[in-house]
This record gives C-alpha cells, structure tokens and sequence, in this order.
C-alpha cells in the first residue's frame, strides 16, 4: 500500500489525472482502489466591510516654487541645453536657406553668450533665474511655432 502511494504520489506531480488526485477523487491502481485526501480548503476572503484600510496621512508642506530644490547651475545648464536641442531640430535649421540659419544662429548665438556670463560667475542668481524664463519661453514658442509647421503640411 505504501508503495503505491508513493508511485501515485509521483504520478499525481508528472501526469495529467495529477489533477484527479489532487481534488481528492479515487483512482485505481489495478489492483487496489487508493483515495488521496484533498489539500486543506484555502481560507475564504473577508469581506470588504470586515478589511481595515489604513488611510494615509498626509503632512502639510510648505508651497515650493518649480525646480527649487534643484541647484540653479543644473536647471540653467538643462535651459540651456534644451535650447539648443530645438533649435538645431528645427525645420528652418536643417533644411532652411542660409538667412533662416542665420536668424536662428543670432539667436542662440544671443543665449550662448549669457549662458558663458553665467558659467563664469557674472550673473547673479536673479538674472540666471530671468535668463532660465527667456530660454525656456524661447524654446516653447520654437516648439509651437514647429507644431503648427507640421500641422499645415499635414493638411
């Protein structure tokens, strides 16, 4: 007998009635009929009135302004760098005539010279922070004015 429960043991893991014998139905054996017991039910569910949800508690936090935790230098470097990104993808810069090109150079050439002012510590902290807002403002309104670019050419 016990022999045989170890074979169906072995047979309920490595065969397709391993099923069968875990639910606890009868099988044969041929010549003796072996009923396995079925595994321990699983603990049903609470319901959802009986579970205790913590809620989370939120602190007061003093306002922040945008970005203030991060160091000026980095967010005038991210401005900056931003910038040019776009203005180098720009329509006007990769296919445009020599004029547009030289419109857009100005521009960042404009940008270039106060970002170097601000690398080399001749910028307070006030202008550095009007010169964040000007390069920003700049490269939204590139991006902008690139959207409705591509808008009109799709239609």
């Amino acid at each position: 007998m016990r022999q045989i429960y170890k074979s169906l043991e072995k047979a309920a893991y490595r065969s397709a009635w391993g099923l069968t014998l875990a639910l606890g139905m009868s099988c044969t054996d041929g010549k003796e009929e072996v009923k396995i017991a079925a595994p321990e039910p699983v603990k049903e569910a609470p319901a959802l009135n009986e579970v205790q949800i913590e809620e989370p508690v939120y602190e007061e936090l003093e306002p922040r302004t945008q970005n203030s935790q991060v160091p000026i230098k980095y967010r005038v470097n991210g401005a900056y760098m931003r910038l040019c990104n776009v203005v180098k993808s720009t329509k006007a810069w990769r296919e445009g005539s020599l004029e547009e090109k030289r419109l857009e150079m100005d521009e960042l050439k404009k940008y270039s010279k106060r970002f170097g002012d601000f690398k080399a510590g001749r910028l307070t902290d006030l202008e550095a922070q009007e010169l964040i807002v000007e390069m920003e403002t700049y490269t939204n309104s590139t991006m902008m004015f690139e959207l409705g670019e591509r808008a009109k050419r799709r239609k």
